[in-house]
């Protein structure tokens, strides 16, 4: 697995899956999966300090998560697979 970010749905780094879309005028972002795991995927956001904010399972090809209620700043993505850790930061505005 590897994670594409796009802003305002502009790829900024091209790659198979997962692909992370954030919507900063609706605080939201959405990640693409091409396959999911029959155990699922992990999903985990940090803050910078490394304190939990969210953690869900993701058993969907498209899922779609609320971030309002967090405040603006740099926070951590990680996706968890069996064999896969991958992280990447976004900035929450």
């Amino acid at each position: 697995y590897s994670i594409a970010i796009a802003n305002d749905n502009h790829i900024l780094n091209k790659t198979n899956h997962p692909l992370i879309y954030t919507n900063y005028s609706n605080g939201t972002i959405q990640i693409n999966m091409d396959e999911v795991p029959s155990e699922g995927v992990l999903l985990s956001i940090r803050n910078i300090l490394g304190q939990k904010i969210m953690e869900k399972w993701i058993y969907n090809n498209i899922t779609v998560i609320s971030l309002n209620q967090i405040p603006d700043q740099l926070v951590f993505i990680t996706i968890k697979t069996k064999n896969t850790l991958i992280t990447k930061k976004i900035f929450i505005k």
